[in-house]
């Protein structure tokens, strides 16, 4: 069973609809629905779609490890043959969702024994100490130097895909409406495409293109959020882009050397 039947079997198991958990994640309900489809084409980049991945998964009391996995091999390859090998994933779904809750009780337990154990000892060395011979001199216990925790281990550095340096919003639109906008050869779909989130770069390449005008392709700066427009000319024209913020002409961004 692949990740997004898990998700979907799962969430119906629950009988939950797509807009009450979107309610409950603050998760858009055409995210949700791409992962259950596995059409990771009309997802965030994939930093985004992971985290919104993992918390819909814990949403539904399931494990993110697997099905984090099962996605990643589904993204990276992009291929209907990558989500076949999903699909003899040995994954099972939980009888009883809420079967896998951790119970209070369960994180208590050990603090309760321990407090016990503790209070016995401490109990025994009372009535040891009362039924000593008074002749007994006690040698004061000689103190010994601090325990030094050991050194925090050194954490390697996260993947670099998998930690941006930041976030931005990019929203597109277009004269005509309805032009396809890519960035970086990613279909970001028909505009307008509002606030949709990818990660911060120095630079990145904006295409739009609709039929019967003449293509934009201009690379621009991506380290901040942009609201942009995109004035397609017929053919024999020249097309521009416009900040929406700024009401200034962008001109292409000068290539890093």
């Amino acid at each position: 069973m692949s990740f997004g039947e898990i998700l979907r079997h799962t969430r119906e198991a629950q009988g939950l609809t797509l807009r009450e958990v979107a309610l409950s994640t603050n998760i858009r309900r055409d995210y949700l629905q791409a992962l259950e489809d596995e059409q990771t084409e009309l997802l965030p980049e994939r930093t985004y779609a992971r985290a919104y991945l993992q918390r819909y998964a814990r949403e539904l009391n399931l494990d993110p490890s697997p099905l984090l996995g099962a996605f990643d091999r589904a993204h990276l390859s992009g291929t209907d043959a990558a989500l076949g090998a999903a699909d003899q994933w040995p994954m099972t779904l939980p009888e009883d969702p809420s079967a896998t809750a951790p119970s209070p009780w369960d994180g208590g337990r050990g603090v309760i024994v321990a407090v016990l154990v503790a209070l016995l000892v401490l109990v025994g060395g009372l009535l040891y100490r009362s039924r000593a011979p008074a002749s007994v001199t006690l040698t004061p216990s000689v103190p010994t130097a601090p325990v030094q925790p050991d050194p925090a281990p050194s954490v390697a550095p996260a993947d670099p895909a998998d930690s941006p340096q930041g976030a931005v919003r990019l929203s597109v639109r277009s004269v005509p409406g309805g032009a396809r906008v890519y960035l970086d050869n990613r279909n970001l779909g028909p505009s307008p495409v509002l606030a949709f989130p990818v990660d911060a770069r120095s630079q990145a390449e904006l295409r739009v293109e609709a039929a019967g005008y003449v293509p934009l392709r201009q690379t621009i700066a991506l380290n901040r959020s942009r609201n942009l427009r995109a004035d397609l000319a017929p053919s024999g024209g020249s097309s521009r882009l416009t900040d929406l913020d700024t009401g200034e002409q962008i001109l292409p961004a000068p290539a890093v050397p």
